[in-house]
């Protein structure tokens, strides 16, 4: 409800006790809200109630939302929510390609997806930031990242995606030791 009318009334002070502006002008009147149809979301739809209430976003295919999207009609007849600005992207159906000594974990583990991130298994480090988007046509963007074995610090990649020692040192690269005597072997235990 929301007052019409003057919301303040005087008592006059002429001792004939009269309120100006009469009282009985104030009246409170209900507020019947009223949204026009929300503008459509790119590559989406509402889902709107018959009251025009409320209304859900939802995505064409190959795109998706990572967020479920609701407005709601506010007193003033306009659309509101903490999600508006949420959209529909481009969604994958497939997980992006399989990377050798690594995996990929997905926002919403199951499809669509939208974007992923690469974690590389023990002993090995990536290549790269490690984040994939789906793009437009269901193809994955920034999918150049690879896990690479993690050579010791005193070790070095041979190019080969193997590691070796360093000159000085002596092990499998990925562990690598002092070799004082150049016989190809650590002077300690790697244990």
């Amino acid at each position: 409800y929301m007052n019409s009318g003057n919301n303040i009334t005087i008592c006059s002070m002429t001792g004939e006790n009269t309120w100006s502006p009469d009282p009985q002008l104030s009246v409170c009147e209900e507020i019947i809200q009223e949204c026009e149809a929300p503008d459509l979301p790119p590559h989406g739809t509402w889902e709107c109630d018959d009251a025009m209430e409320s209304c859900q976003m939802s995505c064409e295919d190959g795109f998706a939302s990572n967020n479920d999207v609701e407005i709601g009609c506010s007193l003033f007849g306009e659309w509101c929510s903490a999600d508006i600005a949420v959209a529909c992207q481009p969604a994958c159906l497939e997980l992006p390609g399989l990377v050798e000594n690594g995996t990929w974990s997905c926002e919403g583990q199951d499809a669509p997806y939208i974007e992923c991130f690469l974690t590389c298994d023990n002993g090995t480090k990536r290549s790269g930031d490690g984040l994939v988007s789906c793009g437009l046509g269901q193809i994955w963007t920034g999918e150049d990242d690879f896990c690479t074995i993690e050579c010791d610090t005193n070790g070095s990649d041979d190019g080969d995606g193997s590691c070796v020692c360093n000159p000085g040192f002596a092990g499998n690269g990925i562990l690598c030791g002092t070799d004082t005597d150049s016989d190809g072997f650590p002077d300690n235990s790697l244990d």
